[in-house]
């Protein structure tokens, strides 16, 4: 009997512990990043390598799961294969795993469910990113490495090449003490083959900056060239040289990578291939904002340190333009460490941190129902005193005149039933027997009026504990978890001079602790199948009355959004700038009037827009007075709230409503959207404006750098479950 003891033990033990009460090996697996260089807070790219030595076919599915120490993040599928010897290579991607200190692991595990036995084959220590550490891409499309594009720079070798299309010189203030300025931030240059260049834009995401020539463009095929240009105006940055001759079916690409629209084009293609550009313009390089992200066009070879080309890089990177003046006149970006940001230690600045901002609790607060409420207080309380009532007096005075206490054992466990049943009974009334779904969508234009990239947020409220199944195409979706830890306010940090260490480390403690966004059990983890993001499925368990938010990223077209009054509107390259004709954002409200719900308008830029005296305009109210702000920024506070203002009194940063009264709850919509747009938070966002998509739990690439006015529709439906705000970039 004892034996038979021991042995259930261990075969307990071997079934719940990974590794035991499975075959391990003879195979194994190899992690490699698809690219030389890493970006990290991107998705990860890797070609995964099964290794499998016998001459026995291998059939089944690969497991890959990802952990954080003996934390579960997510856990990958592949669809049903066959693996003969000597292996195969598979393509995955997975969320990028941001780590909280230095000592933390990134584990992948990986098994192979066979169709009659599961192998263990191995379990991999990654090096990865750490959390505070940003690791930049530029993309450089060439055949071999040390090869400068073709008509780009003037007497300029690869590595004189490298180092001018990076931007960490800028940063170091020339100072001996403080060169480790540029700990956790560091720029790779790579080489991407022709051939390789992925045809799918959420793929490009690994990089934050392309370059080429004309002459590697010709080698792309179409599919390659509309997920290059859709990255491109979805936010990316993208460099072309002229090497002519051009061939002629890139006429249209290049006139939209430069700017222009098929009715205002800004370049044009000759039949002998030449670059003929509509304005005259002593510039060599043509500077443009297609849709929300950037582009220069090459026209003639400059120096590599000369200021054009400086100037241009800086447009690439999305730099502030009030930091164009500090680098061109002392050659550094201009910014006081203490008021920017704050170190963890004065040895060991890091000002590059990611900033979360978008956790489960924020869109949670942001976006769930207004009809949930919870059941209230004075009910829980009434029901547990009448359990206790009948349970303890009760109990002792009834049954005990009667003599009946032996039916205690009854009494007790009917009346826990009865007073549990009512409290569900009643939780279901007010929390409702239906799912909720909230959905807050950004949506970027081109200067074609055309959708390049939207990013959703939506928030699940299930009713019941259920598993959802979801298929995908071309779609990245990443789990931002239940409500957790709010990532929306920043910890003050403590006094560089007068702290002590046991002080920045508490601080440093309670900042790292909001990487912890994923808080979710083995079985609620969200498990994909299949080849992500091309098509695949995810498949998660939701819990009942426990909200649950998703980030969903695509570039291809979407079907449930009405976007029928953008058929109306002309195109933005003859829409005017706030500020000489504000009159005409005000008459787009009449392309709102049949749409249900609310409609905001909302301006953003460096130009005050002032309403002219007697401008035709909808009937507004005016909320609370205007706030002036210190330069075109909005606040970054998460108590202050856009201003809703009259037409008399129209200014960046505030809103106007297009249809008439508008609720709290979309007002807090506007602020959040505005808040997301205009960065400034400390750090690397008081350098650039704007970052190339990212796609992940952080929101940072949902911003636009306020170097042009922004215009954004912000429209809800009539019972505001489902809200979108439309983003127009004013590029001339």
């Amino acid at each position: 009997m004892r034996m038979l003891r021991i042995l259930g033990l261990l075969t307990t033990f071997a079934a719940v512990t990974p590794g035991f009460g499975q075959e391990v090996g003879p195979g194994n697996v190899a992690f490699n990043p698809t690219w030389d260089a890493t970006r990290s807070h991107a998705p990860r790219f890797l070609d995964v390598q099964v290794n499998w030595p016998l001459p026995q076919l291998l059939e089944g599915s690969l497991e890959v799961e990802n952990y954080r120490d003996s934390t579960l993040l997510n856990r990958w599928h592949s669809y049903e294969t066959a693996i003969t010897s000597p292996g195969q290579t598979l393509k995955l991607t997975l969320p990028p795993t941001l780590l909280d200190a230095e000592r933390q692991r990134h584990i992948y595990r990986v098994q192979f469910h066979g169709r009659n036995q599961t192998i263990y084959l191995d379990e991999h220590d990654r090096p990865s990113e750490l959390r505070w550490k940003r690791s930049m891409v530029v993309g450089v499309l060439e055949d071999r490495d040390t090869t400068v594009p073709a008509g780009m720079l003037r007497d300029a070798d690869s590595i004189q090449f490298a180092a001018s299309v990076k931007i960490e010189d800028y940063v170091y203030s020339g100072n001996s003490d403080d060169i480790n300025e540029l700990r956790g931030w560091q720029q790779h240059v790579t080489t991407v083959p022709p051939v390789r260049l992925p045809d799918d834009p959420l793929r490009l995401l690994a990089f934050d900056i392309l370059l080429a020539s004309t002459e590697q463009i010709a080698k792309l095929d179409a599919a390659q060239l509309e997920a290059l240009r859709l990255w491109t105006e979805g936010g990316g940055s993208l460099g072309i040289s002229i090497a002519q001759p051009v061939p002629q079916r890139l006429g249209n690409w290049l006139n939209e990578i430069a700017g222009g629209t098929r009715v205002d084009p800004v370049l044009t293609v000759t039949q002998n291939g030449d670059v003929r550009f509509t304005e005259s313009n002593s510039s060599r390089i043509h500077l443009s904002y297609p849709g929300i992200g950037r582009a220069i066009v090459v026209r003639q070879e400059v120096y590599p340190d000369s200021w054009e080309w400086q100037k241009a890089m800086l447009h690439l990177w999305k730099v502030r333009e009030t930091q164009f003046f500090s680098v061109q006149r002392r050659q550094r970006f201009q910014f006081t460490k203490d008021a920017d940001w704050t170190t963890f230690d004065p040895y060991e600045p890091l000002p590059w941190d990611p900033t979360f901002d978008s956790s489960a609790t924020t869109l949670t607060d942001l976006l769930i129902p207004s009809q949930v409420s919870g059941v209230p207080l004075w009910i829980v309380c009434s029901v547990l005193g009448v359990c206790l009532l009948i349970v303890v007096p009760g109990d002792y005075v009834i049954l005990g005149t009667f003599k009946l206490r032996r039916w205690t054992w009854m009494v007790v466990p009917i009346v826990a039933i009865a007073c549990t049943w009512y409290m569900v009974r009643t939780a279901n009334n007010y929390m409702g027997n239906q799912d909720h779904s909230q959905t807050l969508t950004f949506v970027d234009m081109n200067q074609e009026l055309e959708p390049v990239r939207w990013s959703r947020y939506e928030l699940l409220f299930p009713a019941t504990t259920k598993e959802l199944n979801r298929p995908m195409n071309h779609v990245f979706e990443v789990d931002l978890g239940e409500s957790g830890n709010s990532q929306e306010g920043t910890p003050v940090g403590p006094d560089p001079d007068t702290a002590t260490r046991d002080e920045f480390r508490q601080y440093a403690e309670e900042a790292l602790s909001g990487s912890r966004r994923i808080n979710l059990s083995r079985s609620d983890i969200s498990s994909y199948t299949g080849s992500i993001p091309a098509e695949y499925s995810v498949r998660r368990q939701v819990n009942q009355w426990t909200p649950r938010v998703i980030r969903q990223t695509s570039f291809q077209p979407f079907q449930d959004v009405d976007a029928s009054w953008l058929k109306k509107l002309p195109p933005i390259s003859e829409w005017p700038r706030p500020a000489q004709n504000p009159a005409f954002y005000l008459e787009m409200g009449n392309q709102f009037e049949s749409l249900k719900g609310n409609a905001i308008l909302l301006f953003l830029g460096s130009e005050p827009p002032q309403i002219a005296s007697g401008a035709r305009a909808l009937e507004r109210s005016v909320e609370r007075p205007p706030k002036s702000e210190p330069d075109d920024s909005i606040s970054s506070s998460a108590e202050e709230s856009l201003p809703l203002v009259s037409t008399g009194n129209l200014q960046v940063g505030s809103y106007v409503s297009l249809k008439g009264e508008i609720s709290p709850r979309m007002s807090k919509v506007a602020t959040y959207v505005g808040r997301q747009t205009n960065r400034q938070d400390k750090g690397l966002f008081r350098i650039v404006g704007q970052v190339s998509p990212l796609a992940t739990e952080l929101s940072e690439d949902l911003a636009i750098a306020p170097d042009k006015p922004v215009v954004i529709v912000i429209i809800a439906n009539d019972d505001e479950s489902a809200f979108t705000a439309w983003r127009f970039v004013i590029a001339k």
